[in-house]
């Protein structure tokens, strides 16, 4: 069954106040706001001591990326479909990650939902073996990835987005098809004043100050919010079409983390029907586990994360997941296998090129 129909059955099932704009809605990233400026004055200035600075500094990090789920589902029209109310919730949602809104229309709405996980289109992966030899001096990169085996890889969750972000907009939308619509020069300069703006906050709340109301909470929205970007995609095969079933993954967690993170946890759901409210997201997941049966996955969301850390990350197809650098492998009928069984047990198989991979950097 193709995307198109799957989601079309789908949709004959839902109530069709799942796919109308809710504008009331908006109160909710209104709320978000007043509570991330009500908690940042009181991390300024309450004399906390660290160890309830802390737990309040992750607390506001988490509403951070509370409020970036909230603007992901309202740059997909399904609260507004005015686009500069759309725009300006963005940017306050992705002000966090440095993100452009302008960007994120282009990679998110157009490039990776039209071609996701596909070669040469999709820049959510680490890419495939080609562009592995292709572009050496991004290999690095690689190190930083989970499953890379490397010491760098624990900066990876409470970065890897903001990085992302920044690549996607200076090096992977010159390389990939599907990104001349960016405006550059519009998403680089809403960047460089994001930037802007939380450095001279930060210089002028000092050090200890805006470790606990910048840096901390930055750090705790990457984390969650990359927590589940990897687990949508980066375990799954590239694919040479639309299918939104073998090329992205669902999650399940906490009943009160579904609420908190706006169900984005529903990622096959969100693929097939991006223009959903996402509260009748966990509705949609019974539908489609009843008409995709075996097809359909959905695993604890702590599994997939230790199977990120089990696993290699570049592409070879919809053969296996690679790391060129130590010649490992491990197939996706292997990781597939693990995740239906409910464990994270993978094997770690010898890779050998089928081309010399000289110029990579090891």
């Amino acid at each position: 069954m193709s995307d198109t129909e799957l989601a079309r059955r789908i949709r004959g099932e839902l109530p069709p106040e799942a796919f109308r704009t809710n504008p009331m809605r908006l109160l909710i990233a209104a709320l978000l706001l007043a509570a991330i400026l009500g908690l940042s004055i009181c991390l300024v200035t309450l004399p906390l001591p660290v160890y309830a600075a802390i737990p309040g500094a992750l607390l506001l990090g988490n509403l951070y990326v509370s409020l970036f789920f909230l603007g992901h589902e309202v740059g997909h029209g399904a609260v507004s479909r005015v686009r500069a109310v759309q725009t300006l919730v963005m940017y306050f949602a992705f002000a966090i990650f440095f993100l452009s809104p302008h960007l994120w229309r282009v990679w998110h709405n157009r490039v990776h939902h039209g071609y996701t996980n596909r070669a040469g289109y999709d820049p959510d992966n680490f890419g495939d073996v080609e562009s592995y030899e292709r572009y050496p001096s991004t290999n690095f990169l690689l190190k930083v990835g989970p499953g890379s085996g490397h010491w760098l890889s624990i900066i990876y969750f409470p970065t890897w987005f903001t990085i992302l972000s920044q690549g996607v907009l200076w090096v992977k939308s010159r390389r990939l098809a599907g990104f001349a619509p960016l405006n550059r020069v519009r998403a680089g300069a809403d960047s460089a004043l994001m930037a802007a703006l939380w450095i001279a906050l930060g210089a002028w709340l000092g050090a200890y100050r805006s470790l606990i109301t910048i840096l901390i909470p930055m750090m705790t929205a990457n984390a969650v919010a990359i927590s589940y970007i990897s687990t949508n995609h980066l375990l799954r095969p590239q694919v040479d079409d639309s299918d939104a079933l073998a090329s992205s993954m669902s999650v399940t967690t906490y009943r009160w983390l579904d609420q908190l993170h706006f169900n984005f946890s529903h990622h096959v759901e969100h693929h097939l029907m991006p223009s959903m409210n996402t509260s009748y997201a966990p509705l949609a997941r019974e539908v489609l586990q009843r008409l995709a049966g075996a097809r359909y996955l959905a695993p604890r969301h702590w599994q997939t994360l230790i199977l990120l850390f089990r696993t290699p990350r570049v592409q070879d197809g919809n053969r296996a997941l690679v790391d060129p650098q130590r010649h490992v492998q491990v197939t996706f009928d292997d990781i597939e296998a693990a995740l239906r069984r409910g464990d994270t047990r993978v094997t770690v198989q010898p890779f050998e090129p089928t081309a010399p991979l000289e110029t990579a950097v090891s």
